[in-house]
C-alpha cells in the first residue's frame, strides 16, 4: 500500500503543469542603455570632452532561464551607424551612475549640435569604427557564474563571460553584472573595461597628443526587460 502511494505522489509531481523554465523577455530600449564611456586624457585635457557613446536602436535575445538565472542568454547587435554621442539629456541622466560606480568624476560637458555631428563623423571613420567596412557590432554573452565583486559603491553578485566584437574584433572576457528579476521586471547591469587599441581603433588625438582619447574605455550595460509569458 505503501508503494502504491509513492507511486501516486510521484505521477501527480510529473503530471502536475509547470511554468516553462525559460522565458523569452522583450527589452524595453527606451528604458535601457548600451554605451560605451570615453574619457578624455594629454596635457591639454582641460580643452577635452568626456564623451557618452550609445545606441540608439539595437536587436537582443534575452531568455531567461527562471530554475537557474545564471543560464540566461543574451546576445544584441547593433549597427555602426546607430551609434551617437553625447545626447545631453542622456548624459545628465547616467551621470549619477557613473559617479556612484567611480569611472567618471566630472559632469559631461554639453556639446552644440555641431560638435555632436563632428565627433559622430570623427568616431565613424576608418581609424576608428570603420563603419563603411563594419556595419555591425555584436555582444554575446558566453557564461555567468555566482561572484561578487565591488566597483565604486556598487556591489555587483554576478560575473559575465562576454564576447564582445567591434570592427570585426571579437574579445572575450569576464565582466562584473547584476540580474534582478521582480513583477516580471528583467533588470540587467553590466561594466567592462576594455582597450581600444584591443580592437584595432586609434583613439581620438590632435595637436600632438596634447588633446586625446584614453585608449581605456568603458562598456555599460544597463537593461530593462518584460516577460512575455501570460501568467
Amino acid at each position: 500500500m505503501k508503494t502504491i502511494v509513492l507511486v501516486l505522489i510521484a505521477f501527480c509531481i510529473i503530471a502536475a503543469p509547470t511554468h516553462s523554465l525559460t522565458e523569452e523577455f522583450t527589452v524595453d530600449s527606451s528604458k535601457s542603455l548600451l554605451s560605451v564611456l570615453v574619457q578624455k586624457a594629454g596635457v591639454a585635457s582641460y580643452l577635452a570632452h568626456n564623451h557618452l557613446v550609445y545606441a540608439y536602436k539595437f536587436d537582443t535575445t534575452l531568455n531567461y532561464d527562471h530554475r537557474d538565472q545564471n543560464q540566461t542568454t543574451f546576445s544584441t547587435k547593433i549597427k555602426t551607424n546607430n551609434l551617437y554621442a553625447d545626447y545631453q539629456p542622456l548624459s545628465e541622466k547616467w551621470y549619477p551612475t557613473f559617479k556612484k560606480l567611480g569611472i567618471l568624476s566630472e559632469k559631461f560637458t554639453k556639446l552644440s549640435d555641431s560638435d555632436r555631428k563632428k565627433v559622430r563623423i570623427n568616431m565613424q571613420s576608418s581609424s576608428q569604427l570603420d563603419s563603411k567596412n563594419h556595419s555591425h557590432i555584436s555582444a554575446k554573452v558566453v557564461e555567468i557564474k555566482n561572484k561578487e565583486t565591488k566597483i565604486g559603491e556598487v556591489t555587483f553578485t554576478k560575473m559575465v563571460k562576454l564576447s564582445l566584437t567591434i570592427k570585426g574584433k571579437t574579445i572575450t572576457k569576464e565582466i562584473p553584472g547584476n540580474m534582478i528579476l521582480k513583477d516580471n521586471v528583467l533588470s540587467v547591469k553590466v561594466l567592462g573595461k576594455y582597450k581600444f587599441s584591443e580592437f584595432g581603433i586609434t583613439p581620438y588625438s590632435a595637436l600632438l597628443g596634447a588633446i586625446r582619447n584614453k585608449d581605456d574605455f568603458h562598456l555599460y550595460v544597463s537593461l530593462h526587460a518584460k516577460g512575455n509569458s501570460k501568467k
